[in-house]
């Protein structure tokens, strides 16, 4: 594996760890102008940027924070970019977050190695944020999540030696809105089936 960028780390970590507290801390990591490249592949993935950290100032797991605040990347020159905050990670876990990006998966084989037995073509666009607790979903109270956003599959054909029958996902677009998800044009056939 061939890799360039910078690469950083930092830490602080100060108090008392017994069987009720935790010391306070506070970690990151950040890398910028990344790339990594599979040796026997012909592209990479470039433009690696992630800052991460996770800090606690209390004495207890949940006043830990875990903030993806940078995570970018490019897969033959198409970005991803997402972020992600974690909070109440013990007794009711918080997430607020956002995916956004398009993959072509006919072209992963460019840069990562699947195998020859491998076949994967299709894109996949993402475009969405999403909030919540889990307490929210363990009561049902759904309409304290939101989602927002597209996710969508066009092409999409997955074959492998360890499935009984290829994946073909001729489209599928899941719309999300914070009153529903909705699937359409939904085209699926597997093996001799489709739903």
């Amino acid at each position: 594996l061939k890799t360039e960028g910078q690469l950083s780390f930092q830490g602080n970590i100060q108090g008392i760890y017994n069987k009720t507290k935790i010391p306070a801390f506070d970690i990151g990591r950040n890398v910028t102008n990344g790339m990594f490249q599979y040796s026997q592949m012909p592209a990479p993935v470039k433009q690696v940027a992630i800052d991460l950290q996770v800090k606690n100032s209390g004495d207890k797991i949940d006043d830990a924070i875990v903030e993806l605040k940078i995570f970018h990347l490019e897969i033959l020159n198409e970005p991803i970019d997402a972020q992600l905050t974690v909070k109440n990670i013990q007794t009711d876990p918080e997430v607020n977050g956002f995916v956004r990006g398009r993959v072509n998966l006919g072209e992963l084989k460019n840069v990562m190695p699947l195998g020859d037995s491998v076949k994967l073509d299709g894109l996949i666009a993402a475009d969405f944020k999403f909030s919540g607790k889990k307490s929210a979903f363990d009561n049902k109270q759904l309409h304290l999540a939101t989602a927002s956003g597209s996710i969508s599959v066009t092409d999409m054909h997955y074959s492998a030696p360890n499935l009984p029958s290829p994946i073909n996902i001729k489209s599928a677009n899941l719309a999300l809105n914070p009153q529903q998800a909705s699937l359409s044009n939904f085209k699926l056939i597997m093996g001799e089936s489709d739903i």
